[in-house]
């Protein structure tokens, strides 16, 4: 996975789906890791941590897309 790099990790399964589905909108691509983990959304365990990933190529604008989302 040497082509990706992390740019968030959550908790939550839903809020990770959202990011990922605005990513997805702007043409990026996105892998999630640990989905399965915390599908149910309930309690949030460190160990259960949702971590986004993106393309390197793709870095700049997933950070702008994740800049926008905050604000």
């Amino acid at each position: 996975m040497s082509d990706f790099t992390e740019i968030y990790k959550t908790n939550d399964s839903f809020e990770a789906n959202i990011i990922k589905t605005k990513l997805a909108d702007a043409g990026i691509t996105v892998h999630l890791e640990g989905e399965t983990r915390n599908s149910i959304g309930v309690l949030p365990f460190n160990d259960a941590a949702i971590h986004i990933y993106v393309l390197n190529t793709d870095l700049d604008r997933a950070e702008e897309v994740l800049h926008q989302m905050d604000g």
